[in-house]
């Protein structure tokens, strides 16, 4: 299964807010994650996926929005999706 290491701070930017140990458990959960370790000193989380399907979640950015999204953030809107015409 892909391991993956995130900066802490980040993550917590993109995701839109700052998560305990146990609401990221809790939340890591909707992406088949677990939560391995976290290196405090150096900032960085270390994360489990146990879906080989959703190579998007493989990258800090990937993970955080779909993280995000779960939470209620709306998703980015970029101009190709928004042009009227």
């Amino acid at each position: 299964m892909p391991k993956i290491e995130v900066n802490r701070d980040i993550f917590f930017s993109q995701i839109g807010k700052k998560l305990s140990k146990d609401e990221l458990i809790d939340i890591l959960e909707c992406a088949k994650g677990e939560l391995d370790d976290i290196d405090e000193a150096a900032g960085i989380l270390k994360i489990e996926l146990n879906d080989t399907n959703r190579p998007d979640l493989w990258s800090t950015m990937g993970l955080a929005r779909q993280l995000k999204s779960y939470l209620g953030g709306k998703p980015r809107l970029y101009d190709f999706f928004t042009r009227k015409g």
